[in-house]
């Protein structure tokens, strides 16, 4: 399991050390130190991205500062408590550290592969000059129950098609890790100036689920998506007419789905190989699709 946990969390980073070593943690007698790593981008403008190491990985105690590295592992989460919030604070967990005198040839220095699902509804907007913009949550799963949450930004075209997601969706991207600053306000006279990171997404696919049904269906398709309060569920309404669909009138299919479970695509792409209602259960929910003949 853990072999395919880390395809789906793959992150490689090129660039020059930052920082000193600093003391985070320790599991099982394993000390973890964080380290800064500086990424150029091609508008020679830099991230900034916090580096999670092992003391058993490299020697700790040395000042690497200004020496370039090449550092391969997995983009993590975890929530730190702070002013009565939960604070969602990411790093790249390294597996593998290399100092290099130069970057390969043709090799990307800040690249990132999730996959995972949906958390949130996207946020999508334009700026003021009419770019379009949309925020995602990913829920990328690793071993041992275990989660991370990895905030996304999609730009144009994809900002529009991920606008589209709905919660639950199972979502490839592919893209960067970038930092920016951003003013805190404390109180009424005090702020303070921090560092968010987030994946700048350059491609993004949908598995499976409703945004990779086939474009005719989308097209036709009427959706409503119902928060429910009751522990996190969702409900999803998907009217097929009967001119896109298999079966000669219009179906419908009721979806009560937990975030992160795999999706129910195979049931609404083939609505004449089922009826009624069928239950699913996992180790963490259990959705209900049902069918039914009359949309009313």
């Amino acid at each position: 399991m853990s072999d395919k946990i880390i395809e789906n969390n793959q992150v490689t980073v090129i660039g020059s050390v930052a920082s000193e070593f600093t003391y985070s943690h320790e599991v099982f007698g394993e000390g973890f130190y964080m380290v800064d790593i500086l990424v150029k981008r091609l508008s020679n403008s830099s991230d900034r991205i916090p580096v999670m190491v092992s003391e058993r990985l490299i020697d700790v105690t040395q000042d690497y500062k200004g020496r370039s590295i090449m550092v391969s592992g997995q983009f993590r989460s975890y929530n730190r408590h702070e002013e009565q919030k939960n604070r969602l604070v990411l790093s790249v967990f390294a597996r593998e550290m290399e100092f290099i005198e130069e970057e390969p040839d043709g090799a990307k220095t800040n690249h990132i592969l999730l996959e995972g699902y949906m958390c949130k509804t996207p946020v999508y907007r334009k700026t003021p000059l009419g770019r379009e913009i949309a925020d995602l949550l990913l829920a990328v799963n690793r071993p041992y129950g275990k989660s991370d949450y990895i905030p996304c930004i999609c730009w144009g075209r994809n900002a529009r098609y991920a606008s589209n997601f709905d919660v639950g969706e199972h979502v490839r991207i592919l893209g960067r890790i970038q930092s920016r600053e951003y003013v805190k306000k404390l109180s009424e006279t005090e702020t303070e100036t921090r560092t968010a990171y987030e994946v700048s997404v350059s491609k993004l696919e949908c598995i499976d689920g409703f945004c990779s049904l086939p474009i005719q269906i989308r097209n036709a398709a009427y959706r409503q998506t119902v928060a429910c309060k009751q522990r996190s569920f969702y409900c999803s309404k998907i009217f097929i007419p009967s001119s896109v669909s298999a079966n000669q009138h219009c179906s419908v299919f009721s979806v009560i789905a937990c975030p992160f479970v795999p999706s129910i695509s195979s049931f609404i792409r083939n609505p004449s190989s089922s009826s009624g209602t069928r239950t699913v259960s996992s180790t963490l929910s259990v959705y209900t699709v049902s069918r039914t003949d009359n949309p009313l």
